[in-house]
């Protein structure tokens, strides 16, 4: 494995069983002997016993959200910041997505990313006042960005935007964050410059879906978070030239049935959340039959039902996510026989009531 590294990072709703997350680490790392796959799968399944989260009252167990990827191994970096101000917040971690061994300082004066680390720049207010200062940047020096500014008044409007087309120059950019920012689609186009680019995400913004047509261009994105926006659905029909996009995250964007007729076209998902989306129904899903590597699915708080799921009969589904209550428990064991190794995860979490408790929030009389 000259040149990368597995590690164990967590990504909203991207899910592997345990045993999955084994054999591709035995793949990847080409253990031969069986001490070392021993070493390997107490390295594997120590770090998930650790994340996995118990249901209360049953013993089914939820992986969460640990997902195993590769990234390459990088050499130590040096980037410059002013030294009378800092930018932002630097975070520097041997794993994306797991704050263990994270080590975070201010964006100011001379910052050294150690060998093996990846870095984090969260900027704020004086990066969005000096965005000069990014051509003076290695272009490989940040990893990942997120810009989360929202304008306060007149001269701040587009700030966002105008930051999209300065961080083009940091081509080595794996991962950018625009969640609850006032970005647009004109800035995110500008994201269709960076090569390397595999993760993106988008939560609450206006983002409207007609950047999607520079960003198909993006061979390596992986992840792709448009949740909670107003999608316009004809611009969908870009996704399917993502060819690396195996994470889709699309809920409460008031998605109609035919968005679905697109997104089965994404022949490499194996995570799609489109809960949240209140007209979209078994008809629609059916559709997904096509996505023969999905393994994740999120439909709460949709129309859809135990009997559409197992329209997909024959897909690897390993985790599935409805409303509480969406399914009755006939039709999740139905759903069990149906799919093997499935776990449904619905919150049904009922907390008893002490007689303190009982006694505090009790009426008056």
């Amino acid at each position: 494995m000259t040149g990368e590294k597995i590690v164990l990072a967590c990504f909203p709703g991207a899910t592997m069983h345990p045993y999955a997350i084994y054999r591709h680490a035995i793949r990847r790392s080409q253990c031969r002997s069986l001490s070392a796959r021993v070493v390997l799968l107490t390295a594997v399944l120590l770090p998930l016993f650790l994340i996995a989260s118990v249901r209360q009252g049953g013993a089914q167990m939820s992986w969460g959200k640990a997902v195993l990827i590769t990234v390459p191994r990088r050499p130590a970096r040096v980037i410059s910041f002013p030294n009378n101000y800092a930018l932002g917040l630097f975070r520097m971690s041997p794993c994306p997505g797991v704050r263990g061994d994270e080590k975070a300082v201010a964006a100011r004066g001379k910052v050294t990313v150690p060998a093996g680390y990846i870095s984090l720049f969260l900027a704020e207010h004086q990066f969005f006042a000096h965005l000069e200062l990014v051509d003076g940047f290695p272009p490989d020096a940040i990893d990942s960005i997120q810009l989360t500014a929202v304008a306060l008044d007149e001269n701040e409007e587009g700030q966002v935007d105008k930051a999209l087309s300065k961080i083009v120059h940091l081509k080595g950019l794996r991962e950018v964050i625009l969640d609850r920012s006032d970005v647009t689609d004109y800035g995110i186009a500008f994201l269709a410059e960076l090569p390397q680019l595999q993760r993106l995400s988008m939560f609450s913004t206006s983002f409207n879906g007609s950047s999607l047509q520079r960003l198909q261009s993006l061979s390596h994105l992986e992840k792709l978070r448009i949740s909670q926006n107003t999608i316009k659905q004809e611009n969908l029909k870009y996704l399917p030239s993502m060819k690396a996009l195996n994470f889709l995250s699309m809920s409460r964007c008031n998605l109609k049935p035919a968005a679905l007729v697109h997104v089965a076209k994404c022949s490499n998902l194996t995570a799609l959340d489109i809960s949240g989306n209140p007209e979209l129904d078994d008809a629609a899903l059916k559709n997904l039959v096509s996505l023969k590597k999905l393994s994740f699915l999120s439909v709460a708080k949709t129309k859809i039902t135990a009997a559409g799921v197992l329209q997909l009969k024959g897909l690897p589904l390993r985790m599935l996510m409805p409303s509480d209550r969406q399914f009755s428990n006939a039709e999740i064991k139905a759903l069990y026989k149906t799919f093997p190794g499935l776990i449904v995860s619905q919150k049904t979490y009922v907390k008893a009531v002490d007689d303190d408790t009982r006694t505090l929030y009790a009426p008056h009389h």
